[in-house]
This record gives structure tokens, C-alpha cells and sequence, in this order.
């Protein structure tokens, strides 16, 4: 009997043993998760009454910044992007010195992605001669950032930093002024001001209205260089059923992967044309809408720099809102026309990243995917590999807008398939 009692005792030690230990492994995981949360949300700027003015390069429609680290008179090109968080590369740390970096160490995420299982911080970052400390940052690996290497191998500015200023975009002149005085800017009277609301990070969001009658969340994104797009499954059967007249289906693939989990998988994605956008009192008509075929999620729609650009956009993270104030340049009605495919580098190849439904590249069987081999003349195995870095940056244009017929070379099956394509009225 008294062995059983032992027994019995043992199991009861043992299960209560196992839940202090699992219930302090979860506590220490939380721990971790909220210091990641707040590691990435603070920055501090060392000066007060600060003003300065900086160029910028606007690069496919994204704004890349020169930054600073330390005494060092070298820049690094950053890419300024409201919808993330800081980001490092590991290139940028092996360059400016591990010293300079403090290590956060995080829970390793088994997932495969681009990003290192650990935060850094740093106290030496200068923007526009504004220096920032404790600005705590992602750190990325380039050798799985992809094309964006071409943009910024280097890193992201975000939130964190972006919030502890006020900052205005003159996309017009290509600058940015940054300050901690409102009343300072110019332009403070006429600034049309747009409240924003936060999901789970810092990243504005903002309200916004499709044809009067669909209301949108979207996500305020420096870092998307469109104009807008959007997420909805029940959008996208709703246009494909009311609106074929309007719209243009196409499968597509992602052409910017950070993530490498079904990052080849194809999507549907439609062109929704004629549609009318209001943000405010802002309202512009018959643009195109890109919309997805993929569940909605709260910052799967977005606006972006294609937008911004016809304003001088003020941030003011401290007060939750963003400015536009119009800048004389006028919304143009997109043209949609094509070839019935589109296509982008992907290292030191091409791949078809759209095929369109129901013309002559889905008919021949085109796939998003495919592998390129020549464009007209052009055998893209000769190209210098520069060469792709300036395509992505659509400094080299493989197809004029003059061209109207183009032959194309696709491997498939171990095979190069070449066809003639005429340029055709997608919309």
C-alpha cells in the first residue's frame, strides 16, 4: 500500500514539475516576445529644435535615403518605408563593425525567411545630421533579400525612427525635411490632415472609401512603390462576376520574396479599371485596381509611392496623422496594354511573374515561372550581371513602349519555345 502511495506521490510530483517548468518556459518566451515589441518601437533623437533638409533618390518608386553610422564619413543607402520596422543587413554590420551593434538574442523561428533570429540595437545612426540611439532593428540576411539588394543592400528606415520626428516628402524636389517643430514647415496651413489608426505596430493606417461604396483599411506604405492594391477574396469574385467589361485575370507570382514559403506558388490577382479612390476629401477617378484573389488580412491592402507622389506628404507619428498637400502634378488615367505577360529578374535570370487570362501567352501555355531565354535578339545569358540590378531598376528597358511586336524565348520542358507576341489592349 505504501508503495502505491509513493508511486501515486512520485506522478504528482513529476506532473506539477512539468507544469512550473512549461508555464516558466512560456513566461520566458512572452518576456521575449514583448522586449522584441519594444526593442523595435524605440529610437531616441539626441538634439531638440532640429531642422535639416536631405535629398533623396527616387529609385522605382522607392525614396532611398544616406545614413550614417558613427564617425564614419560613409553612406549607406536606405530605403525610407512606413510599413516596417527597422531593418539591418548583415552586410551593413560586417561593414560598419559588430562593435557597434548590441546583439538581442530572440527565440529561433523555424520557419524559412530572410531574417536572422535576432534584433540589434545601435546609438550610432545619423540621418541628414540628426543622430539617433538606441534605434533597435531587424537584421536581415542579403543573401535572401532577393533584387532588393539592387535597391538598398543595406537596410530599411522605419517606424521607430520615423516617429520620433516630423517628417515632410517633397516628391516634386526629391527631399525630405526632418523636425521636431512643426510650426517650422512652410506649407503647416495648408496641410490637408488625414487621422490614422495602428494594428500591431507603428505602420499607419489609414480610411479610405472604392466607388463610394466600399470601405477599405489601407495600409500606409512608403515601402510600396504602386499605387494602391488589394486583398479580398470576396472582392475579387464579386468584380469577376458583376464587372468582366472592367476587368482583366491574370496568375501571378510574387516578384519581391523575403519570404521563401510558397514564395513560387501562383495566385489570381484582376485588374479593376474605371474605379474612383477617395481618401478623405481626396478623390481620384478611373484608376486601375490591382486586387487579389488571397484572404484579406489587416495590412493586406495597401497605398503607396505612386500615390504619395502627387502630394508633399507630411508624417507626424506623434499625433497619429499624415498630411497631404497637393503638389500640382495630375493623376493620369493608367494605360493597360501589353504583351499578356510581364516579367522581372530574379538573380541573374528573367522569369515571367504574370500570364494573362485568355490571350496568346496562356493559350501556348505560359506559366508564371518560366524561365527566359531571349527577348528579340537578345539571349539574356550574355547580359553582364550589373545588367540585372538596372533592369530591376528599369534603367535598361528590354521592351520599348514603341515596340508592338516583340519574339520571345521561354525554356520549357529542357526545350527553348519561341513565339511572336503583338502588343494588345489588356483592359
Amino acid at each position: 500500500m505504501s508503495k502505491r502511495k509513493n508511486w501515486i506521490k512520485s506522478v504528482v510530483i513529476i506532473f506539477f514539475t512539468c507544469i512550473v517548468i512549461v508555464g516558466g518556459f512560456y513566461l520566458y518566451i512572452q518576456y521575449k516576445i514583448n522586449q522584441i515589441k519594444s526593442t523595435l518601437n524605440v529610437c531616441e533623437v539626441q538634439q531638440e529644435n532640429f531642422k535639416t533638409t536631405i535629398p533623396f533618390n527616387y529609385v522605382k518608386n522607392w525614396i532611398i535615403v544616406k545614413v550614417r553610422f558613427g564617425v564614419s564619413d560613409k553612406e549607406y543607402d536606405f530605403i525610407v518605408d512606413t510599413g516596417s520596422p527597422t531593418v539591418f543587413s548583415d552586410s551593413l554590420i560586417r561593414e560598419v563593425g559588430h562593435e557597434n551593434f548590441s546583439k538581442i538574442a530572440v527565440i529561433t523561428d523555424t520557419s524559412s525567411h530572410a531574417f536572422n533570429d535576432y534584433v540589434v540595437t545601435t546609438d550610432d545612426l545619423n540621418l541628414g545630421g540628426i543622430s539617433f540611439n538606441h534605434v533597435g532593428a531587424l537584421v536581415v540576411n542579403n543573401s535572401e533579400f532577393g533584387m532588393l539588394n539592387c535597391i538598398s543592400p543595406y537596410g530599411i528606415i522605419g517606424y521607430n525612427i520615423l516617429q520620433v520626428g516630423i517628417y515632410q516628402i517633397d516628391y516634386l524636389n526629391n527631399q525630405i525635411t526632418i523636425t521636431d517643430q512643426l510650426d517650422s514647415l512652410r506649407n503647416v496651413g495648408t496641410i490637408q490632415w488625414v487621422n490614422y489608426t495602428t494594428i500591431s505596430q507603428e505602420t499607419p493606417v489609414i480610411r479610405a472609401s472604392l466607388n463610394d461604396s466600399i470601405s477599405l483599411n489601407l495600409t500606409f506604405d512608403t515601402g510600396y512603390s504602386g499605387f494602391i492594391t488589394l486583398s479580398s477574396q470576396k472582392l475579387f469574385e464579386k468584380l469577376n462576376i458583376c464587372c468582366q467589361d472592367q476587368t482583366a485575370r491574370y496568375h501571378t507570382i510574387p516578384t519581391i520574396k523575403i519570404t521563401r514559403t510558397h514564395e513560387t506558388e501562383s495566385y489570381e490577382k484582376l485588374l479593376f479599371k474605371g474605379a474612383t479612390l477617395s481618401v478623405d476629401s481626396i478623390e481620384v477617378k478611373d484608376i486601375i485596381v490591382p486586387v487579389s484573389n488571397t484572404p484579406e488580412s489587416p495590412s493586406s491592402n495597401l497605398i503607396g509611392n505612386k500615390f504619395f507622389e502627387h502630394f508633399l506628404l507630411t508624417l507626424d507619428y506623434r499625433n497619429k496623422r499624415v498630411g497631404f498637400t497637393p503638389n500640382g502634378k495630375r493623376f493620369h488615367p493608367e494605360e493597360s496594354t501589353g504583351f499578356g505577360f510581364s516579367f522581372s529578374p530574379e538573380g541573374y535570370t528573367l522569369i515571367i511573374t504574370s500570364v494573362y487570362v485568355g490571350t496568346e501567352a496562356e493559350k501556348i501555355g505560359l506559366q508564371p515561372g518560366d524561365t527566359i531565354h531571349s527577348i528579340n535578339d537578345l539571349v539574356i545569358s550574355e547580359l553582364n550581371t550589373s545588367d540585372f540590378c538596372q533592369i530591376f531598376r528599369n534603367e535598361i528597358q528590354l521592351i520599348n513602349e514603341q515596340d508592338t511586336l516583340i519574339t520571345l524565348g521561354v525554356w520549357k520542358h529542357g526545350q527553348i519555345c519561341r513565339h511572336n507576341f503583338l502588343k494588345i489592349r489588356l483592359l
